[in-house]
């Protein structure tokens, strides 16, 4: 048998983002609502929580300049940082990447079940 493009039937993406689409019920209305609620969760989960995971050198430092956790130090100084505020930035970078790790999980899981 020959191949032939027209025999494949449409990718699901390419019907929810098509002009011409119509919901037929409000099954198909919701399932719209939970695409789009996904796409917007997913791009702010990036936008909002991955510069604290791959810009951290950066941020830490800038944390450290602007005297964060300066009152876990016996003597604060903003070039001498003591061990409890290091220690209190690295806390704050695991839970950021936690937070972004789980969202990613979670997100998936829904972009799976509800497209």
């Amino acid at each position: 048998e020959e191949f032939s493009r027209r025999s494949l039937p449409a990718p699901p993406w390419l019907a929810m983002t098509s002009d011409n689409h119509a919901p037929a019920n409000e099954h198909d209305k919701a399932k719209e609502r939970a695409h789009s609620f996904l796409v917007i969760m997913s791009l702010s989960t990036v936008f909002l929580f991955s510069g604290t995971v791959f810009g951290w050198g950066a941020f830490s430092s800038m944390l450290l300049q602007e005297g964060y956790y300066d009152y876990l130090c016996v003597t604060p100084d903003k070039d001498h940082p003591c061990e409890k505020q290091l220690q209190a930035l690295n806390n704050a970078f695991t839970l950021a990447t936690t937070f972004v790790s789980l969202t990613a999980f979670v997100n998936g899981w829904l972009v799976d079940t509800l497209g």
